[in-house]
């Protein structure tokens, strides 16, 4: 956990934070079409790239990306077409 470059950077973690809470509002609210799931990757992507300019191993942000990536995904695996 000492060694953990997103664990330690309280900015990393609100930026992962934020695409989260956009992600979960983007499947709770469905009002908006593409937008907050648009948002939400832009965020991660952002994050993710900090995350790497700042030292963070492959494995860590792997690993934070798959969990976003499912989570998006999980919503189309539900219905089949995503709505």
């Amino acid at each position: 956990m000492e060694e953990s470059i997103i664990f330690n950077n309280p900015l990393l973690l609100v930026g992962y934070g934020i695409a989260l809470i956009f992600c979960v509002w983007g499947i709770k609210e469905r009002i908006w079409g593409y937008v907050f799931p648009i948002l939400s990757a832009c965020f991660c992507v952002l994050t993710t790239t900090y995350a790497l300019l700042l030292g963070a191993s492959l494995y860590e942000v792997g690993t934070v990306v798959l969990v976003f990536l499912l989570l998006n995904l999980s919503v189309y695996a539900k219905n089949g077409e995503g709505k």
